[in-house]
């Protein structure tokens, strides 16, 4: 219990930016922040659009499904690297930094 408390206090308080990556693999459809802006916990950062696969009676289906990711804490953008009309991989294509708002966690 002690080591986990460390990490997040670790986290919320030292750990001065996050970079974040896309959850999936898509297309960068729109970027909603610029570098020095200012965001809220919830606040749209970008818009993905991916394939969504489904088994229906049997069948694979796809169909592109658009989705807004929005901020988990609020903070500041330090920098955009993503540009629209771009393809990303999941957890490897850096797409915005942020400094998190100290004492929440990224």
């Amino acid at each position: 219990g002690g080591i986990v408390a460390a990490i997040l206090v670790y986290m919320a308080y030292i750990v001065p930016s996050v970079t974040l990556t896309p959850g999936l693999d898509g297309t960068i459809v729109a970027l909603k922040v610029k570098p020095d802006q200012l965001v809220a916990k919830g606040d749209a950062l970008y818009t993905i659009k991916y394939k969504d696969r489904k088994f229906v009676g049997g069948q694979l289906q796809e169909k592109f499904v658009e989705k807004d990711v929005h901020a988990s804490t609020g903070g500041k953008v330090l920098a955009v690297s993503a540009k629209e009309g771009a393809d990303v991989k999941k957890g490897k294509t850096t797409l915005l930094v942020m400094e998190h708002q100290k004492g929440t966690l990224p």
